[in-house]
């Protein structure tokens, strides 16, 4: 996906990942008292990202 928006010619500003997940991705991931789903002990493995790709100018 990133490529993808690179190749289309958009300027990358940023990329975040996070530990924690909207719902229930993988066995053994425990729902925290801020309704987000995480592995415990563990905040390594990124469930969901955010991205800031602009057009760039001419």
């Amino acid at each position: 996906m990133v490529s993808a928006l690179a190749a289309a010619g958009l300027r990358i500003e940023f990329l975040h990942e996070f530990p924690f997940a909207a719902s229930q991705r993988l066995p053994g991931m425990v729902r925290g008292e801020d309704a987000w789903w995480r592995l415990p002990d563990r905040d390594d493995v990124p469930f969901l990202f955010s991205i800031r790709a602009r057009k760039q100018r001419a």
